[in-house]
């Protein structure tokens, strides 16, 4: 560490921080991700070893550069490029303004990066707008290869040590083969994900913000229709599968009415509920989308976000500190939404709900369910109570709701009582 200046931190994960400096003989700017390892008993996540692997194998211009690895007495040191905002930045700032060109810019770059990944044999497994950083010339680079898994070969159905683990990818960005539980998939799981950032970019937000794999899955259907055994032999054979009631989808069109019919094709391409159905990285590269007008805008001319890269900022009335600090001991049995631990809501949960009413930054993320995944405490109690106004919302995606808000409300109170405040409202940023 002593070769490199330290800067400020700008970001925080599960396994560690990273933080931006300075190479002292080079002057070049780095992001320093510092993994903390708890003991040399335990060594260093699995996850990260992942990414090492993954990172050293597959360089490349649209994948992040690690230049390099070292350790420290506590501490796995990985030194990577610095990146100045991730397309989360890009997509959040309604301040920038994306046309169609530019749209088709990003999405170029995101698929040549797939397909260079692809191609050694790679499967990402997070694919986000988060984790796809975008540097000082405006190239888009993935990044953040910890779920990344070799699948060089199909697998076998019957191979039981082939078997891969559904639970990867955020949940707005998971196939429905994985929502159903499939433990053998390759290369296509990417290509899903990549068609909801394309939906994200047209749209300025999530297009399926589940937040359960049952709320994830009614989202999807109502949006694409359910699938048949005919359309989709595959899922008959699913471990998790669920019968939802025949539906045709909406009409892409009336979804994205300033999309071209080119681009819409492509992102139904991208959505096909069946996996071997689902065009590739190297194929989308081809797709007239990217040869139609208007041209993709050149990189350098991409729009750059007004607030670059870093912490965000949080503005926490006193109330959800409250709510954040308060023992798990002090939690009483009415403080469960109705139906779930037999009790009406409390009297915070109505102080939240009456919160979320006033200040529309904070109401929009906890009712809508962009904000859900974070688990703002006694939120189940508002969403219970809300459920004659949640127009879009069926009870069995309002149940959902609450359940896994319930679950994220116990947790979020254990971690509180040994979690500084100001850790705690950087990690409910991430």
């Amino acid at each position: 560490m002593d070769a490199y200046q330290k800067g400020p931190i700008i970001g925080e994960g599960t396994y560690g921080s990273v933080i931006c400096a300075t190479h002292k003989a080079s002057g070049r700017r780095v992001a320093i991700k510092k993994v903390r390892m708890a003991s040399n008993r335990e060594g260093v996540n699995m996850s990260v070893l992942r990414e090492l692997k993954a990172l050293q194998a597959l360089q490349g211009p649209h994948v992040v550069e690690l230049l390099d690895v070292f350790t420290t007495k506590s501490s796995l040191v990985l030194v990577f490029e610095y990146m100045d905002c991730s397309l989360d930045d890009v997509i959040r700032d309604k301040a920038t303004p994306l046309s169609p060109a530019d749209v088709k810019a990003y999405m170029q770059m995101l698929l040549q990066g797939l397909a260079h990944v692809h191609d050694a044999g790679v499967v990402h497994r997070d694919i986000k707008p988060d984790n796809m950083l975008i540097g000082g010339d405006s190239t888009l680079k993935l990044a953040d290869f910890g779920l990344a898994r070799s699948v060089e070969a199909p697998c076998s159905s019957s191979d039981e040590a082939a078997k891969l683990t559904p639970q990867v990818f955020g949940r707005w960005y998971r196939p429905p083969e994985l929502l159903m539980g499939c433990c053998h998939y390759g290369c296509p799981v990417d290509m899903w994900a990549a068609g909801c950032v394309l939906a994200e970019l047209l749209l300025r937000r999530p297009w399926f913000p589940g937040v359960c794999d049952m709320d994830q899955l009614d989202r999807i259907f109502k949006v694409l229709g359910v699938p048949t055994v005919q359309s989709w032999p595959g899922m008959a054979d699913l471990p998790h599968r669920i019968d939802f009631k025949p539906a045709d989808g909406q009409p892409l069109q009336q979804l994205f009415p300033q999309a071209s019919p080119e681009c819409l094709d492509l992102l139904q391409q991208l959505m096909q509920f069946d996996p071997r159905h689902r065009i590739s990285a190297v194929a989308a590269l081809q797709h007239p989308y990217f040869s139609s007008s208007p041209a993709p805008t050149q990189v350098a001319q991409l729009p750059r976000p007004t607030s670059g890269r870093g912490r965000r900022d949080l503005t926490v009335p006193a109330i959800m500190q409250d709510l954040l600090m308060r023992p798990a001991a002090v939690m009483r049995q009415q403080d469960a939404p109705a139906g779930f631990c037999g009790g009406g809501g409390s009297s915070s949960s109505r102080q939240l709900f009456a919160f979320s009413g006033q200040h529309s930054s904070f109401s929009g993320r906890i009712m809508s369910g962009q904000g859900l995944q974070q688990g703002w405490p006694s939120a189940a109690g508002a969403a219970q109570g809300a459920e004659g106004m949640l127009s879009s919302g069926s009870r069995l995606r309002l149940w959902c709701r609450a359940a896994a808000l319930r679950q994220q409300e116990l947790m979020l109170r254990k971690v509180a009582r040994v979690m500084p405040m100001q850790t705690m409202l950087t990690w409910l940023a991430l």
